[in-house]
Order: structure tokens, then C-alpha cells, then sequence
């Protein structure tokens, strides 16, 4: 059943906080001024719950399913993303019984200005940790028990400092044996390009990924690129 043990529902009548339009276009992108509105947006704990919800219509039953979450926690959520005017309850499908309440979001797309909310390093923070928990989850799932007798190696390759997974002191792995699962893993701090090859550089990453964004295989990938200029007084 889609809603909690005493049979209700979340957005019955909820009276959503305001978000501000500055502009409402055929691409329905709302601006959003309200604060804690903001800071939901901006965490990936947040999003996971609202993203099946995004520009679609929804029951919470398939949803839970979707992404791994009892449907008391995805109800409770739902709640609050309802009182804040980012869900609302589109239709109701019926069936014997107490009808089921049909979700997506108030808009098919959000516009989050920087100077609502947190601050963007704190943003970017929660993401990062994000991003590292699923990558080590990743490293784990792909490498197996073999990772705690491996290690990193530091050291300068032509003239850049580099670190690399490493089975031994003097061994580096090959990520591109065929014996080794589909994965890289790399940093540089010390990339000297022009800006004409840097551009150059950053059109040839957005076409590949461009191209393999269009292949649908049935294995999950987390992929997470980046590549900036470094002040000229930072230490190398």
C-alpha cells in the first residue's frame, strides 16, 4: 500500500512553501528562493529520494523498490518534500479500496542560485563525501579481497607527480589488463597545458563521455571528472 499504518496519505493538503519564478518557460524550470529548499537540493542523500519523482509521475510503492528504501522512510520523506512545494500529487489511480495517489515534482526542472542556501564549498563538500563513499564502495565490489594487499604508490613520472593502486613497492597495476575489471583510477596535480590545448583537451573528455553516455548496458558505472586551472601561487 502506498501510504503509512493509519492509511493517510502525504500532500493531503499540504500547503507548500513558496518557490519564486522568475521566469516560467516551456522548459517549467522554477527558481527557488526558499533556503531550506535550497539546502534539499543540494544533498545527494536528498536527491536520491527525489530524483525518480523528477519530470515524472510516480507511485511511492515503485519507487521504494527503485531505489532500495522501506516505504515508511520514503513516505516520511515525501512529506517533507510536499510541505516544501517540491512534490505534489498529480492524480489518483483508483482501485478497491483506498485510491493511489500518483507523484512527480512541481516542476521539470529547479533552479538553484548560489546565494540561497549553503555556501558552494559546503555544497560541494557533501558531494565529495558522496562521491567518495560510493567510490570506495565501487573499488571494493570490483576488486574483492585482493585491494587489502595492494597500496598506492606516490612518485614523479616525467616530471609529474602521480599515484597509482599498486600490488607491490615496484609493481603497478595495468587497469587495462584483460584479467582486471572495467575501472580507473587517476590523479595528477601537475598537468601544463596551453589554454588552447587545455580547451582542446576538455572537447575530446565531453565528446567521449557524450558518445558512451549514449550506450545502455545493463551494468551501473560511477564516473566523476575534473579538470581545473590552478592558481598560479598554489603549491605544487
Amino acid at each position: 500500500a502506498d501510504g503509512n499504518a493509519h492509511g493517510e496519505r502525504p500532500c493531503p493538503h499540504a500547503r507548500a512553501k513558496l518557490l519564486a519564478v522568475e521566469e516560467q518557460t516551456a522548459s517549467s524550470t522554477l527558481t527557488v528562493t526558499d533556503p531550506e529548499t535550497a539546502r534539499v537540493l543540494g544533498d545527494p542523500e536528498h536527491l536520491r529520494f527525489i530524483a525518480p519523482f523528477l519530470g515524472r509521475e510516480r507511485i511511492l510503492s515503485e519507487v521504494a523498490l527503485e531505489i532500495g528504501s522501506p516505504l515508511s522512510t520514503l513516505y516520511r520523506r515525501v512529506e517533507r518534500y510536499c510541505a516544501l512545494g517540491l512534490l505534489r500529487v498529480t492524480r489518483e489511480e483508483p482501485r478497491s479500496g483506498r485510491a493511489i495517489k500518483v507523484y512527480r515534482t512541481s516542476a521539470d526542472a529547479y533552479f538553484v542560485p548560489h546565494r540561497v542556501g549553503d555556501a558552494p564549498e559546503a555544497r560541494s563538500e557533501r558531494w565529495q563525501r558522496h562521491w567518495e563513499r560510493d567510490f570506495q564502495r565501487g573499488l571494493r565490489h570490483a576488486y574483492g579481497g585482493a585491494l587489502e594487499s595492494w597500496g598506492e604508490r606516490l612518485y614523479r613520472r616525467d616530471g609529474v607527480f602521480t599515484t597509482t593502486l599498486a600490488s607491490g613497492p615496484d609493481a603497478d597495476l595495468d587497469p587495462l589488463a584483460e584479467d582486471m575489471p572495467a575501472l580507473l583510477s587517476r590523479f595528477h596535480d601537475s598537468v601544463y597545458l596551453d589554454f588552447a590545448d587545455a580547451k582542446a583537451f576538455q572537447r575530446d573528455l565531453e565528446a567521449l563521455l557524450e558518445r558512451y553516455l549514449k550506450v545502455r548496458g545493463q551494468q551501473r558505472y560511477l564516473l566523476r571528472l575534473n579538470f581545473v586551472p590552478v592558481p598560479a601561487d598554489a603549491a605544487v
